[in-house]
């Protein structure tokens, strides 16, 4: 099992994550990181995030609350999703993903296209802040009004 302290422990800018598994595996893994990856005060912040249970508690409510918030959203605009317990929410417009990502982009919103994970009208979302889900929300209504190949 891997993880990382990106999202629920909020230092994703930190690229730190910890693993378990068998030793054989470790091994494996321990053979093809980079040395010095992980600086040390990323290591101290992981640690001192490990014992931060109210942050994670808060981190986990917030998810779950703009999770139910964007998804409602969406489906009041009539685009399907992927019901997720993840923080990100699979999006298919039904419409070419690549237009889409490009046209949100121009938005200043940036989403991720599924296309070459076999999903190719599908954009995976990540869950954040209630703000940012607002400024997606607003430019994903201009983006399904648009039709592929128009500009604005």
């Amino acid at each position: 099992m891997l993880r990382t302290f990106s999202k629920v422990h909020g230092l994703a800018g930190l690229r730190v994550g910890h693993g378990i598994g068998h030793s054989e595996l470790i091994g494996a893994l321990d053979r093809v990181r980079l040395p010095f990856s992980v600086s040390r005060p990323a290591q101290a912040a992981a640690i001192a995030a490990l014992e931060d249970s109210e942050h994670v508690a808060r981190s986990v409510e917030s998810n779950h609350a703009e999770m139910k918030f964007v998804t409602a959203e969406l489906t009041l605009l009539g685009v399907r999703f992927t019901p997720s317990v993840a923080n990100f929410v699979l999006v298919d417009t039904g419409r070419d993903c690549e237009h889409d990502f490009l046209r949100l982009l121009e938005e200043g919103v940036i989403v991720r296209p599924m296309k070459l994970y076999g999903f190719p009208t599908s954009l995976c979302v990540t869950i954040g802040t209630h703000e940012d889900h607002e400024v997606f929300l607003e430019a994903m209504r201009r983006v399904m009004r648009s039709t592929i190949g128009a500009s604005r």
